[in-house]
């Protein structure tokens, strides 16, 4: 009779467990595993790891075979064969990370602006390229990145050029990284709880997706939001009254004062220093007859309603700021007229658009006189 009953449960949890994985895997595009879920441990250089100042760093143990060159230290060493009295050093998130390098099935295919501006310092002139970018690498970042650089380098670069602004935007920082702008959220993780985001076990993770999607609306939701667990904890008491808050600045004030630090920084170092405020899909000052099917396409699937809005505004006080700094050059509207396939994903410039940004920024360059 126990047997029977102890086996009716495990059916009844495993049912719900195969129909949770399934829905969520089929309509909502989830990997929430099946059974158990444990950290994803990819023997390729898609394995990222946790760094306390920055918002995650590649591991370096796994060796990637498509970049045109070395990666070490989480920086990305191009072949090149010019010397190392022009480096020009690039920075960004995952749209200038050097680690990346895919292909869709029909063909589209994902190459960084770096690897193509690379291509022309070794082909018509005299520089080099290091690739600091990485994944989710914001503003804040890029500085941490930067001073990094400085202080273990043996030969310093001249140029530091940032691709930026996409990351910066409303809606892809949590609160408390508008709050703590110091740090990134995954640093605030391990410190109240205790473990990595994202790298923990979990056992029956389609019973808990299940139950957690139901719960919500019955129950406050910081028991399933990490962030907001972390706000109603006795522990935080006690750092809210120690911790430097940020008040009065919204994310583009933010994004402005670390690239002016970032700029000061270099300035002091004798290196010279560039940002360009990067396009993606969904700015306003492209009309939807200027862009091309696949691009329109990737456009009318973003499934966020909020995502549109949030950049549009975003990107409205981004632009203001650039426009004020000598040093910052938007070309968030180089695509405009060029119809055909420019991207990978709605967030990404794919092979043909990153080769656009990279001839335009090498151009800068030379109208600089920063590169021969």
């Amino acid at each position: 009779m126990t047997k029977k009953i102890i086996l009716s449960i495990f059916l009844i949890f495993f049912s719900i467990e195969l129909i949770s994985f399934l829905y969520y895997s089929q309509y909502h595009k989830e990997s929430i595993g099946f059974l158990i879920k444990t950290p994803e441990k990819k023997k390729n250089c898609d394995q990222f790891l946790f760094d306390f100042g920055l918002e995650s760093i590649h591991n370096d143990k796994y060796k990637c075979d498509k970049i045109d060159g070395v990666h070490k230290e989480n920086l990305v060493f191009y072949n090149n064969k010019n010397g190392d009295d022009n480096i020009i050093l690039t920075l960004g998130g995952s749209t200038t990370d050097g680690y990346s390098h895919t292909k869709k099935d029909d063909g589209n295919e994902y190459i960084v602006w770096p690897y193509f501006l690379n291509n022309n310092c070794n082909k018509i002139s005299n520089c080099k390229i290091i690739n600091g970018g990485s994944s989710a690498f914001k503003a804040r970042d890029e500085r941490v990145k930067l001073i990094r650089t400085i202080l273990t380098s043996d030969k310093l670069p001249k140029v530091v050029i940032s691709l930026s602004g996409i990351n910066d935007i409303k809606g892809y920082q949590r609160d408390m990284e508008l709050k703590f702008p110091y740090q990134p959220f995954n640093t605030t993780y391990l410190l109240f709880e205790k473990t990595n985001i994202n790298k923990e076990i979990t056992f029956f993770p389609g019973i808990l997706r299940f139950l957690t999607s139901i719960l919500n609306n019955f129950i406050d939701d910081k028991y399933f939001n990490p962030e907001k667990r972390i706000l109603k904890s006795k522990l935080f008491e006690d750092y809210n009254y120690s911790l430097p808050k940020n008040e009065k600045n919204d994310y583009g004030d933010l994004w402005v004062k670390n690239i002016k630090i970032s700029y000061s920084v270099a300035k002091e170092f004798n290196i010279k220093y560039l940002v360009f405020l990067q396009p993606t899909l969904g700015l306003e000052n492209y009309k939807e007859n200027e862009i091309s099917e696949f691009d329109l396409k990737l456009l009318k699937n973003i499934s966020d309603k909020n995502y549109l809005t949030d950049l549009n505004a975003s990107y409205k006080k981004l632009k203001k700021y650039c426009s004020s700094l000598e040093y910052c050059y938007d070309i968030s509207d180089i695509f405009s007229g060029v119809k055909k396939r420019l991207y990978y994903d709605f967030r990404h410039p794919n092979k043909e658009g990153n080769e656009i940004i990279a001839n335009k920024i090498f151009d800068t360059l030379k109208d600089l006189n920063y590169i021969k």
